[in-house]
C-alpha cells in the first residue's frame, strides 16, 4: 500500500465522451502533419490564496494580506510535444479578445501543417463572429478540465511565482505575471514536462 494523491474528476463528466475525445487527440498527436496546441485562460489574484509552507513545529505561519481585488487576465496556448508557448495578458476573457489572441498567434504557426488547438465550451470561444484563420478549434468533452494540460502549467506558474508573494510599487501585479510568462516561455522543456499528455496515454 502506498500514498497516492487522488486526481481530481468532475462528477458531471462523461466517460464515454471523454474515451471517444482521448482517442481523436491521440489520432491526432501521431499525426505528423498535425500541429497540436492546448488553450485556457486563467486569472492572477494581487492576493492569491495561501500554499503550505514549511514552518517550526507550534508555529503558525503568516501570509499579509492586502484585500486588494485586482486581477490580471492571461489567456495562453501550449504545445506539449516542444513545450512552446503563446500567451498574453488581456483586460478581460471574451469573444473580442479571443479574436486578437488568434490574430496575434498566426504568425507562430506552421504555415506546413494542421493547426488544431484544443479548447473548452467556453460560450465565447464558440463565438460565430471569431475567424480562427488557420487554427482548427476542437472543443473539449463538458466538464473535463483535466483532459487540458495547460490548466496545469496556470497551477505551477502560481505556485512557483505567487506563494507568499505581494504586490507593490516596485512590483505590481502585471509585471510579476509578465516575469512568470516569460520564464516559461523561455524554458520550453519545463513547459513540456508539466503539460505531458499523461491524462491521453496513462491506463
Amino acid at each position: 500500500m502506498v500514498q497516492k494523491c487522488p486526481r481530481p474528476r468532475h462528477r458531471k463528466g462523461d466517460p464515454d465522451e471523454q474515451k471517444v475525445f482521448k482517442e481523436q487527440v491521440r489520432s491526432l498527436w501521431d499525426d505528423p502533419t498535425v500541429d497540436l496546441w492546448f488553450q485556457d485562460e486563467t486569472g492572477f489574484w494581487a492576493d492569491p490564496p495561501p500554499y503550505r509552507v514549511w514552518t517550526k513545529k507550534g508555529t503558525v505561519p503568516i501570509l499579509p494580506r492586502i484585500n486588494s481585488h485586482a486581477r490580471c487576465n492571461v489567456m495562453g496556448a501550449a504545445r506539449p510535444l516542444d513545450g512552446e508557448t503563446f500567451t498574453l495578458i488581456t483586460s478581460h476573457g471574451d469573444s473580442r479578445m479571443l479574436q486578437i489572441f488568434i490574430r496575434e498567434m498566426q504568425p507562430y504557426l506552421d504555415p506546413d501543417k494542421r493547426t488544431v488547438m484544443v479548447l473548452d465550451n467556453a460560450r465565447f470561444h464558440k463565438a460565430k463572429s471569431i475567424d480562427w484563420g488557420n487554427i482548427e478549434p476542437l472543443y473539449l468533452p463538458a466538464y473535463s478540465p483535466e483532459l487540458n494540460p495547460i490548466e496545469e502549467l496556470w497551477l505551477q506558474m502560481k505556485k512557483n511565482y505567487f506563494k507568499a508573494w505581494i504586490p507593490s510599487k516596485t512590483e505590481p501585479l502585471d509585471e510579476r505575471v509578465f516575469m512568470a510568462m516569460k520564464f516559461f516561455d523561455q524554458h520550453p522543456e519545463k513547459v513540456q514536462s508539466i503539460c505531458a499528455m499523461s491524462a491521453y496515454f496513462r491506463e
